[in-house]
């Protein structure tokens, strides 16, 4: 009897890769390829006409970016037109900085140093990378309640606080995140597994044929782009 707790759920996610597709395909805006063998298709900046254009091609799902930041009803009106189960969100995000400031209000006599935010926090980056302050955790709830039915959050879990925030996202909506890398090196996708509760990673190519993790996973992903 084998007491071992499965593995996650391991998919690619990448630009379209010499011959073969990613489970998640990165979206350059001129993709017109067979979309029967994706699980969805991301899309960092693009509107939605490029959404509509692809979900009529029978794309699974789509994952709409910055354009669904600049305007939350997109989600609204696209889940009104496919359903749920095909519309979803990407999240490109980094922790909060915090910032410190001298207030001088409340007391004559002495000044304080506050800061900005007091815990951990995931923010929002926008498709040039750029800082948007829109929380990771507040802003997912508000896409699923407008009925989203799925999220990609692409960060680098670098240290406890990061898996903390991993497994907060984790603990409320389980199946519907899965959780990306933003960089290639530093991850350590066990952590994000036994840690932070991932239970469904979307990878580079490249991470999956040589990361140890999911060397030893044996995932048919990995074993598909090692053979390759």
């Amino acid at each position: 009897m084998n007491d071992a707790a499965p593995g996650p759920a391991i998919a690619s996610l990448d630009f379209p890769c010499d011959d073969r597709l990613p489970d998640f395909l990165i979206d350059d805006g001129h993709w017109l390829g067979d979309a029967t063998a994706l699980r969805g298709v991301i899309l960092p900046d693009q509107g939605e006409a490029r959404a509509r254009g692809l979900l009529e091609m029978d794309v699974p799902r789509v994952y709409l970016g910055a354009a669904a930041l600049l305007d939350s009803a997109m989600v609204e009106r696209l889940v009104r037109s496919y359903g749920s189960e095909r519309i979803g969100v990407y999240l490109p995000a980094a922790r909060m900085e915090v910032r410190w400031s001298m207030e001088t209000q409340s007391n004559a006599d002495f000044k304080t140093v506050t800061p900005s935010h007091c815990d951990p926090a995931w923010e929002i980056l926008d498709d040039d990378g750029g800082r948007t302050g829109t929380l990771v955790h507040w802003w997912l709830g508000a896409m699923f309640e407008r009925g989203a039915g799925s999220a990609i959050v692409r960060v680098d879990i670098r240290d406890d606080s990061d898996l903390n925030l991993c497994a907060t996202l984790a603990e409320f909506w389980g199946d519907k995140v899965w959780f990306a890398p933003r960089s290639i090196a530093g991850n350590d996708f066990a952590e994000w597994v036994r840690w932070g509760h991932a239970a469904r990673l979307a990878l580079p190519f490249a991470t999956l044929a040589a990361d140890p993790y999911f060397r030893r996973q044996q995932a048919p992903a990995a074993a598909a782009c090692a053979g390759a």
